[in-house]
């Protein structure tokens, strides 16, 4: 699954490393020609806040991506 999201805050990036920690398969998030793991705070802090980014599971349950991901989707 894929889809483009913004985190806009400290809070967004810790909550995202929880729910991305939480999930068995692999992912990443783009930003330009940077690409990190959301599992690693780190690598999320490494792209920042107030960024539309690409993230990009190996899961391809679209309910369960929705249920988990939803509230992060980049509406503009």
């Amino acid at each position: 699954m894929k889809a483009y999201i913004k985190l806009d805050s400290f809070q967004d990036i810790m909550r995202l490393n929880d729910v991305a920690r939480s999930c068995d398969y692999d992912m990443f998030i783009e930003s330009g020609a940077i690409r990190v793991n959301p599992k690693s705070v780190m690598g999320i802090f490494s792209i920042g806040t107030k960024k539309v980014v690409l993230l990009t599971t190996r899961d391809n349950d679209r309910a369960a991506f929705l249920e988990k991901f939803g509230s992060f989707i980049n509406e503009g």
